[in-house]
């Protein structure tokens, strides 16, 4: 049975195979790991299909996105998948520069909706203040073990230090180098 799947660094020039793939991949239910790391072929369509696999991947536990061309409105494609899915325990979205603040402010608001995801890499992204402020409420709510948040130049020192005023006092591993 097919348990990682890496689609990572690809070069497929077609959206629609991208959608073919990822919808394949949905007979597939023993899938653990799913990588879509530096996917160069975003698109709706792809995020679509990506968050109604996230539905129906009962075994899934880590989805690497780092590096991908998710922009804006697309992260809710995600983050519809990702509450649906109850066995995913780690996200890593590095690096995903097309993703607005407000869009990691969408995302980070409805992770509140997945508790049992212990480990989320937000780190090199555009996450502002009200998204900081937005995180610490997750962390309150979840109690993740492993928080890397590391790069996220739009948060201001303010930010940060309320960030920081407001953390549970919960076993949270938390990255914040290069802020």
């Amino acid at each position: 049975a097919l348990k990682e799947f890496i689609m990572a660094q690809n070069v497929i020039d077609s959206p629609d195979t991208v959608i073919e793939i990822i919808q394949s991949l949905a007979w597939h239910q023993n899938i653990e790991v799913l990588d879509m790391s530096s996917n160069n072929q975003g698109g709706e369509g792809v995020w679509k299909a990506l968050g109604n696999l996230l539905k129906c991947s009962s075994k899934l536990r880590k989805i690497n996105l780092n590096y991908t061309r998710i922009e804006g409105k697309q992260i809710s494609d995600i983050v519809d998948g990702l509450i649906w899915n109850k066995s995913l325990t780690h996200v890593s979205m590095i690096e995903n520069t097309e993703i607005t603040a407000a869009g990691w402010q969408t995302f980070l608001k409805n992770a509140i909706n997945i508790p049992q995801l212990t480990k989320l890499d937000v780190s090199y992204n555009n996450i502002d203040d009200e998204g900081i402020t937005v995180l610490s409420e997750w962390i309150k709510r979840t109690q993740p073990k492993i928080l890397d948040i590391s790069a996220n130049e739009e948060v201001s020192a303010t930010g940060w230090w309320m960030f920081a005023m407001d953390l549970p006092s919960c076993c949270v591993n938390i990255n914040l180098s290069d802020n």
